[in-house]
């Protein structure tokens, strides 16, 4: 969380406050203000503080001052504007207002932690919206965010709402890595699909129930991994099926992924631990170029399998990744077991105790 935080306060530096527009008519001034102003209020208020707080982790000496910053940043500014922008939310539940204002609690890294039951139920009587999807996504961290976007599913009368928490739902089913819940998650969106066209959703939010459930077809635990083919560090071809029979991670990462990095050495403790056994760890690179690859291996040390794909590879577009870490795990019969999107502790956790009981299997 507080990486989150470290690198929006770097953000805010780059980007200071917009100024709004001036008043300088008294009666203007003295008018009471829209809840668009309100809500853009906030948002600039958050700005300046992170701002100054931002000047004040650059100029800090010590780890300890760093991580005061961040805790500020985190359980003072971020945290009040959170409550202020659920209030703004709850004073105006049919307008558009309350939208934005949810959206920005659920998108900025401190997520969702003050949204409460209520105000969950309060998207269901919102209008169509394109940010709807993020709120919903976003729902989705909660311990009980399936059940918040299930209800707004059931009581929406709006098409497009549905549609995209039919989505969230399938998303937040796959992440189980489980047969059964890959399943139900394909069903979900079967059913979504169709109601998206019967319902004549916007064609947007048709293409986004329709890519997701080509992908869980293709690439839901229990599928056969499609063919993957690139180039090793030499420009040598590669591909999956020479692994044939191996236990397979397929780990997508950049060396500029801050995320992909942290997970380096946990996944040396990976390999080392399977040595000579019927386990493949191989790092598929999107970096700009192979150069930028070997010059990093030469100061990080990952004895694995390296293919480079670079930044707009047919390997990528086929697999459909489009964000960094995304792991998948093949068993040694070629069969999907798990996709990881994202890194941290709890994905270290999973995929090491997978990765054991599936060489076990295969050995």
């Amino acid at each position: 969380m507080r990486h989150l935080l470290a690198g929006l306060i770097g953000l805010a530096l780059l980007a200071p406050a917009c100024a709004g527009d001036k008043k300088t008519d008294d009666k203007a001034a003295a008018e009471p203000k829209s809840a668009n102003d309100k809500f853009d209020d906030l948002q600039k208020g958050f700005r300046e503080q992170l701002q100054k707080l931002g000047e004040e982790y650059q100029k800090a000496k010590s780890p300890e001052e760093k991580a005061r910053i961040e805790d500020k940043a985190f359980k003072e500014v971020a945290s009040d504007t959170a409550k202020k922008m659920i209030a703004l939310a709850a004073e105006n539940p049919k307008d558009p207002v309350a939208v934005r204002a949810l959206v920005w609690v659920c998108t900025q890294g401190y997520r969702t932690e003050q949204v409460p039951e209520a105000l969950g139920r309060l998207l269901k009587d919102q209008p169509g919206s394109d940010q709807l999807g993020q709120i919903c996504r976003a729902l989705g961290n909660r311990p009980d965010g399936d059940a918040l976007i299930r209800e707004i599913r059931s009581h929406t009368t709006n098409p497009s709402v549905k549609v995209q928490a039919g989505v969230a739902i399938a998303e937040t089913l796959r992440e189980k890595n489980d047969e059964a819940s890959t399943a139900e998650a394909e069903k979900l969106l079967e059913e979504v699909v169709t109601q998206a066209k019967e319902t004549n959703a916007p064609g947007r939010v048709v293409s986004q129930a329709e890519d997701a459930l080509k992908d869980v077809k293709t690439f839901g635990v229990g599928k056969m991994a499609p063919a993957a083919a690139s180039k090793d560090l030499d420009d040598k071809d590669v591909k999956l099926a020479d692994l044939k029979g191996k236990v397979v991670v397929l780990d997508f990462w950049a060396t500029w992924c801050g995320p992909c990095r942290t997970m380096i050495p946990h996944e040396r403790e990976i390999v080392t631990k399977h040595k000579d056994k019927p386990f493949a760890f191989v790092s598929v690179s999107a970096d700009d170029e192979v150069k930028t690859l070997k010059d990093f291996l030469e100061k990080e040390a990952m004895p694995w399998t390296h293919w480079f794909a670079g930044k707009s590879s047919d390997v990528l577009k086929s697999w459909n990744i489009h964000a960094f870490p995304t792991i998948f795990v093949i068993d040694s019969k070629g069969v999907i077991r798990a996709k990881y999107v994202g890194a941290g502790p709890e994905t270290e956790k999973k995929l090491e105790e997978l990765v054991e009981k599936l060489v076990k299997e295969a050995s």
